[in-house]
């Protein structure tokens, strides 16, 4: 096993246990909540940025699994622009956001053991990040017209 692929793996058996202990213990508060996405996006876009260095992945490729994560980002700064951040962080993951961030981590894992799934992988990757990101401008939406 790499160092790249220990880290990726220590990364998700943390982001699980996290979770998982949060959810199990109510161990939940307003800033855990709005951190824990950011350390997900941040620890995205480093792998991402340093496999387009290496060569692992192309800029395409990081483009396709972060669909999701760019368009999220955009909405962010629209909103802050707007003067209506407020509203925007109220929004919870969704399912599908969630499915989103799994087929990531099963891609990373895919370029290492398994490059032929690679493809299909990045696919599913960028249709769920789509239909998340959808949903959470519907949801946003949904609230704007609320407040």
């Amino acid at each position: 096993m790499s160092w790249q692929e220990a880290i990726i793996g220590v990364a998700l058996v943390t982001e699980f246990f996290d979770g998982y202990l949060a959810r199990r213990f109510h161990w939940d508060s307003k800033t855990g909540q709005r951190l824990d996405p950011v350390a997900d996006k941040l620890f995205f876009i480093s792998v991402c940025l340093t496999w387009v260095w290496m060569g692992k992945l192309s800029w395409i490729v990081l483009l396709l699994m972060g669909l999701r994560d760019i368009g999220v980002a955009l909405l962010l700064l629209l909103y802050v622009a707007m003067g209506r951040y407020r509203l925007s962080r109220f929004i919870k993951p969704t399912r599908v956001s969630k499915l989103t961030t799994v087929f990531q981590y099963i891609t990373f894992f895919a370029i290492f053991w398994w490059e032929a799934a690679v493809p299909a992988l990045v696919f599913f990757t960028a249709t769920t990040g789509v239909i998340a990101l959808t949903q959470y401008i519907l949801l946003l939406r949904r609230q704007h017209a609320v407040a």
